[in-house]
C-alpha cells in the first residue's frame, strides 16, 4: 500500500511537471494586437534591419545609406545616426556586446566593433554565401556565429526546394563549410496544409491544393527563450518558426493592414518580439508583440 502512495504521488508530481511545461511551450504572440506601435520618421522610410541593445533601445539600418541609427522605442525617435559605409543595399543587422554587423545585400557583411564610439570604425568579412540577394542577418548566441539567410535562390537545379540558412563563425574568422539550416520547403507546406488551413485553398472539386508559399527571407532572428529560428517572408507575409533541424513548427499568417511589408525583426533577452515594416503606402513602423 505504501509502494501504491508513493508511485501515486509521483505521477501527481510528474504530471504537474508536464503541465507546466506545456504551459510554456504554449506561450506565443497575439499578432492581430502589437503591445506597441510606433510609427517612425521619414528619414526610416526604408527600415530594412532591426536588433535589441538595449532596455528601449534598437539599433536599426536602411536600405540605402551606409548609416547606423539608435532608436528610443520609449520616447519614439531617433537618437543618434553615424555613417559606418557608402551608400548601398543594407539590408540586416546583429549584434554582439558592443560589436554591431551589418549585412550587405552582396553578402558582405560590416563589423562595427564598438557601435557607441563618435567615428565608427568597420572592417568587411567575406560571408561567401552562394546567392546574389541577402537579407537576413542575425547573431546566434548558442554557435558564436551569425546566420545568414539570403532571399533569393542559389543557381543550383537540384536545390530549388530547398531553403539555406548559413553561418560565419566569429571565433574562427571565417564561414562555416555547410548550412547551418536546410530547409524543405516541400515539408513546409505539408505542415501547411496539416496545421494552417488558412493558408490553403481548394480546387474545383473541393480538393486542398498545395500552398502558395515561396518563402523568400526578409529577415531571421533567434528567439532567445526556446532557441527557435525565427524567419519572415515578406513576398508571403509569413513568419516561420523552425526547430534545430529546419523542422517547421509554426506559421504565422502576418495581416496587410499591420504588416504592409516586414523586413526587420529582433527579441529582447525576455522574448518580446519587434518587427520592422518598410513604409509603402504609408510611414515605416516598428510593432511589439509581448512574449506570453
Amino acid at each position: 500500500m505504501k509502494n501504491v502512495v508513493i508511485l501515486l504521488s509521483l505521477s501527481l508530481v510528474l504530471q504537474s511537471n508536464v503541465n507546466v511545461l506545456s504551459g510554456q511551450q504554449q506561450k506565443a504572440y497575439d499578432l492581430a494586437n502589437p503591445d506597441l506601435k510606433l510609427t517612425l520618421p521619414p528619414l526610416l522610410m526604408e527600415v530594412s534591419g532591426i536588433s535589441w541593445l538595449d532596455r528601449d533601445l534598437l539599433a536599426v539600418v536602411q536600405d540605402e545609406d551606409g548609416m547606423l541609427f539608435l532608436y528610443d522605442t520609449k520616447n519614439n525617435k531617433i537618437v543618434s545616426g553615424k555613417t559606418f559605409g557608402l551608400p548601398g543595399d543594407y539590408e540586416g543587422i546583429a549584434v554582439k556586446g558592443k560589436n554591431l554587423f551589418v549585412l550587405r545585400s552582396d553578402g558582405t557583411i560590416f563589423s562595427i566593433p564598438d557601435y557607441t564610439q563618435q567615428q565608427l570604425k568597420t572592417s568587411s568579412l567575406r560571408s561567401s554565401v552562394p546567392a546574389p540577394d541577402n537579407e537576413g542577418l542575425c547573431f546566434d548566441n548558442k554557435g558564436t556565429r551569425l546566420l545568414i539567410a539570403p532571399k533569393g535562390r542559389i543557381n543550383d537545379e537540384n536545390s530549388k526546394n530547398k531553403r539555406f540558412v548559413y553561418s560565419y563563425n566569429l571565433a574562427t574568422g571565417k564561414p562555416d563549410g555547410k548550412p547551418a539550416f536546410v530547409i524543405d520547403l516541400g515539408e513546409v507546406k505539408k505542415f501547411a496544409l496539416a496545421n494552417n488551413p488558412e493558408l490553403v485553398k481548394k480546387d474545383k472539386k473541393g480538393k486542398p491544393k498545395e500552398p502558395d508559399i515561396s518563402m523568400h527571407a526578409s529577415a531571421i532572428a533567434i528567439h532567445p527563450v526556446t532557441g527557435k529560428l525565427y524567419l519572415i517572408s515578406s513576398s508571403d507575409r509569413l513568419l516561420f518558426v523552425f526547430g534545430s533541424q529546419g523542422l517547421t513548427e509554426r506559421i504565422y499568417r502576418l495581416q496587410p493592414k499591420l504588416f504592409p511589408q516586414p523586413e526587420g525583426i529582433t527579441f529582447s533577452p525576455e522574448g518580446d518580439m519587434y518587427i520592422s515594416n518598410e513604409g509603402s503606402d504609408g510611414a515605416a513602423t516598428i510593432l511589439r508583440f509581448n512574449y506570453r
